[in-house]
């Protein structure tokens, strides 16, 4: 039973990053899993400590391509969809 829900009407929200891809100039591209008219945020981090936003949006799509072009002034790089 999902969120004690008795009726099982409860649905999770389904998110996703698949593996970023480095292209050759170090871009990160990564392709997004969410669901169509929420909101999201891209998030990255060097230590999954500390968070910074690098994106907010609508999803009009049920997959969306996120870039990273500053990926490539940091050795290592976390990244995360979240809901706001």
């Amino acid at each position: 039973m999902f969120r004690r829900d008795r009726l099982h009407q409860a649905r999770a929200i389904q998110r996703g990053i698949i593996s970023p891809a480095i292209l050759p100039d170090g871009t990160a591209v990564m392709t997004l899993t969410v669901e169509t008219g929420r909101s999201y945020r891209v998030q990255a981090s060097v230590d999954l400590l500390a968070w910074t936003d690098l994106s907010n949006f609508v999803s009009t799509n049920i997959i969306t391509q996120f870039s990273d072009t500053a990926a490539t002034n940091f050795p290592q790089r976390f990244y995360r969809v979240t809901t706001p």
